[in-house]
């Protein structure tokens, strides 16, 4: 998230499992599908980085399917710019760490606090020498050239043949809504509208698009990259893959 909507956000962090989990982290199965089925997850001392990663659920269940295939190697960089986020991270690691089906998970997840677009990204790469995949799920709110700009500075710290996942909400309000939801498609709708209404109010950045919006601004910033389009079972999630050449 970026740095305008901070103090209103924070507070999500209290009732962001209870009211929001569920709902924001349904398409997590599909984009670890296609990190392990495109052998993304079994490259050798693999890493990624997971942006405005809230409490961590993508990052932990990334984290807990590397531990299953024995990737001791691995490591996933949590990326979240609120402080009652990261920390509760940190706990659910913690407890994690404690079990014995998941000992081992703390080693490959490396929680970090800070804006996605500052000097993170770069930091990571140099400390990785490139990076495998990265994932921003939910998090492009801004104007679309700061989007650009973060979204080109992250493919080229990509390792060839890296990988670039970007989910974010269609733009097209009955596309969003008609999503197949069931009970949480209240809550859905009700977020949306909580969202644009402060938007309206120059209290937030929510900027979404069209799945052919969001293909089109990606390869503005990566020309020279393979987009690939996904149609994922939730229609309400736009999901593109940027991928760099071997």
């Amino acid at each position: 998230m970026s740095n305008l909507i901070q103090p209103g956000w924070s507070i999500n962090a209290f009732f962001y499992e209870l009211l929001q989990s569920k709902l924001i982290h349904s398409i997590d199965g599909y984009i670890i599908g296609e990190l392990s089925g495109q052998g993304i997850l079994d490259k050798d001392s693999v890493r990624g980085v997971d942006f405005g990663s809230g409490t961590g659920d993508l990052t932990l269940k990334i984290a807990r399917d590397l531990l299953q295939r024995g990737r001791t190697d691995a490591r996933v960089y949590s990326v979240e710019n609120d402080p009652l986020m990261n920390e509760k991270l940190k706990t659910r690691l913690r407890k994690l760490e404690s079990r014995s089906h998941t000992r081992g998970i703390e080693r490959l997840i490396s929680p970090i606090r800070g804006n996605l677009y500052g000097p993170i990204i770069d930091t990571i790469a140099t400390e990785t020498q490139g990076i495998d995949f990265a994932i921003f799920k939910r998090c492009l709110y801004s104007d679309k050239e700061k989007v650009k700009g973060i979204i080109k500075r992250t493919y080229d710290q990509l390792k060839p043949d890296g990988n670039i996942f970007i989910v974010h909400p269609e733009a097209d309000f009955n596309t969003y809504c008609d999503n197949g939801f069931g009970k949480l498609a209240p809550l859905h709708v009700m977020r949306w509208a909580w969202a644009q209404l402060g938007k309206e109010l120059g209290l937030v950045e929510y900027q979404r698009y069209t799945q052919s919006e969001l293909v089109d601004l990606c390869q503005t910033a990566c020309p020279d990259a393979n987009i690939k389009r996904h149609f994922p079972q939730r229609p309400a999630y736009n999901l593109v893959q940027i991928q760099k050449a071997a």
